[in-house]
């Protein structure tokens, strides 16, 4: 379960970390407004098989992608919620599956 509170937003926001996981966040495409169009988001393990299993990656479309062997990236697999209506009444209901 990701539980989260404002002080570990402060640790996450100056160490990159959390929970075992170096998070990055890189914005894409500024615009003369100042606004980004685009964005990579990804977090992998501090030591693969020992803190995590899995590598994340997710942009501005809102694909998760899973790899388990290195640094996931646009090419890996999406990772599918299977039942999404169920979890908005049990969060508990939540079931992963990797897509293929």
């Amino acid at each position: 379960m990701f539980n989260f509170s404002v002080g570990q937003l402060k640790i996450l926001r100056e160490t990159g970390v959390y929970h075992e996981y170096r998070f990055q966040y890189i914005a894409r495409d500024r615009q003369p407004n100042g606004r980004f169009r685009s964005y990579n988001l990804s977090a992998d393990p501090l030591e693969r098989e020992v803190t995590g299993f899995s590598s994340f990656w997710m942009s501005e479309h809102g694909d998760i992608r899973q790899n388990r062997e290195s640094v996931a990236g646009p090419g890996d697999d999406v990772l599918r919620i299977l039942g999404r209506s169920s979890l908005t009444r049990d969060a508990s209901a939540r079931r992963y599956t990797e897509a293929g």
